[in-house]
């Protein structure tokens, strides 16, 4: 069993591993330079960080976790706990992490399948989609090369650079990133989609870790955004939803289109990171 197939079983099963009360917000969410696994509100509503890691756990996954969760403490101006569930782990390590402010929780291999088989779960989908559907995945940039954004706005039309700092201005949680041909769009951590400023003539896209209902999609059909397919491994689907960039309302379309998502990210994250502001 590997890490993927721990965060299928864990985030399926969340109330069966941590207890009643417990509930999935986020899966894969960036902070700083990395990806935490998942983004879960404990009973009393505030936030926690949980990371997973198979087999025996060691003192270097402490700074990890730990760092995860105090990063996004000053990004969001919350108080963020951390919790690392792991297959194995040695009392002296359990001590140790504690100590360092991460609540450490073991669960073997074995009682991983035993809880995949009780919720359901087939070979299949422990093959499949980390993703819990109706949850928000922050997938990666997929950036191979990063540009400066003001280089990759030159190669736009003045429209999308307009667009582009009307959202920057909007708010504190949205972050442009430029590649070769893309500038991605993340919004709290969650990439909500972004510019490809090449391809079919250049258009809008948005990610399918933020569409999260049938609303969703009717709201991205409405702004003339299609869904869009591909599989490049022969195992995974790539999805997406795109709008081309023409006709004369593609910007204004773009735009309205991201705020709606910023909107679905602040409805999915926003109570419980407001209540762990609250009790900083």
């Amino acid at each position: 069993m590997n890490e993927k197939q721990m965060e299928i079983i864990v985030s399926r099963g969340i109330d069966q591993v941590l207890g009643s009360g417990y509930e999935l917000k986020a899966q894969q969410v960036g902070v700083g330079g990395g990806r935490l696994d998942l983004l879960v509100s404990r009973p009393d509503g505030a936030p926690m960080v949980v990371e997973l890691k198979k087999g025996r756990l060691a003192k270097n996954h402490v700074g990890q976790v730990r760092r995860y969760a105090d990063e996004l403490s000053a990004e969001a101006q919350v108080n963020v706990t951390a919790m690392i569930i792991a297959n194995v782990a040695s009392p002296s390590m359990i001590d140790f992490e504690e100590k360092s402010g991460v609540c450490v929780k073991t669960i073997s291999e074995s009682r991983l399948s035993e809880l995949g088989n009780k919720i359901g779960l087939s070979q299949s989908d422990l093959l499949g989609d980390r993703r819990k559907a109706g949850v928000l995945f922050g997938v990666r940039t997929g950036l191979r090369t990063t540009v400066p954004l003001h280089a990759a706005l030159a190669e736009c039309p003045k429209p999308i650079g307009r667009l582009v700092r009307s959202l920057g201005a909007d708010s504190k949680h949205s972050r442009f990133s430029a590649g070769t041909s893309q500038i991605v769009l993340q919004y709290r951590g969650i990439k909500v989609g972004g510019l490809n400023r090449w391809e079919r003539g250049g258009h809008t896209y948005v990610s399918t870790g933020v569409v999260l209902s049938v609303d969703h999609e009717l709201a991205l059909d409405q702004n003339r955004f299609f869904r869009t397919s591909r599989n490049s491994t022969g195992k995974h689907e790539h999805i997406w939803w795109e709008r081309r960039w023409d006709g004369s309302d593609y910007a204004c379309q773009s735009k309205n289109t991201f705020r709606f998502f910023f909107n679905v990210i602040d409805e999915a994250l926003g109570p419980v990171l407001e209540l762990g502001a609250r009790r900083r």
